[in-house]
């Protein structure tokens, strides 16, 4: 998400909403799906209701994947893909179901190629909560290589997939690797397999 949207509030987010709402009417763009659906994620952030969080990462998800559907790059696919697995990994914090992860794992793994910080970063929070702990280190291996602190923020040690790694040695290294981009980028330990 944009910095500019981090710092908004309530008010101004529901109100950007029906602005952007309106604005695709006339003029549908990949990019104008891409903050319609983040603005949805800030309020299921913001809500403490659970219908009605449910209800907007519906919306998210329809946003994003009628988007997908209309895009003809192979790079806004990529965009589309790591926000809708966003929504996703949302719905399982909400709703610890394995169906959310599946999905998710449907939706990157096409794009496991592209080297794109979130699609890595996806990978590695849906394997993370399924306890996979060589594909997690697999995937953040790949995110920290082309992470860019300027773009790709917030940190990993937000995510709650990672709370039962925040101690370890090898996710403080991803920690560091990312807030310092000259320092040696570490490997997995283990061999991994999909």
């Amino acid at each position: 998400m944009t910095t500019k949207h981090s710092t908004m509030t309530v008010s101004e987010i529901i109100a950007r909403v029906g602005e952007t709402d309106q604005i695709f009417l006339t003029e549908p763009s990949p990019m104008l799906a891409l903050e319609r659906a983040q603005l949805r994620q800030m309020l299921v952030s913001l809500s403490h209701n659970q219908s009605e969080q449910l209800y907007f990462l519906g919306e998210a998800a329809v946003i994003l994947e009628l988007a997908d559907a209309e895009a003809e790059e192979q790079a806004t696919h990529v965009l589309l893909a790591a926000q809708l697995a966003s929504v996703y990994l949302q719905f399982h914090q909400l709703t610890p179901q394995q169906r959310y992860l599946t999905v998710v794992g449907q939706i990157l793994r096409a794009h496991s190629n592209a080297d794109y910080a979130p699609i890595f970063l996806g990978l590695a929070r849906m394997d993370a909560a399924q306890g996979k702990t060589a594909l997690t280190k697999h995937w953040l291996t790949r995110w920290a290589k082309v992470f860019n602190a300027d773009v790709d923020s917030p940190l990993i040690s937000v995510y709650p997939e990672f709370k039962d790694f925040l101690a370890e040695e090898w996710f403080q290294q991803m920690v560091i690797a990312a807030q310092n981009p000259q320092r040696s980028i570490p490997h997995p330990i283990t061999s991994v397999h999909s």
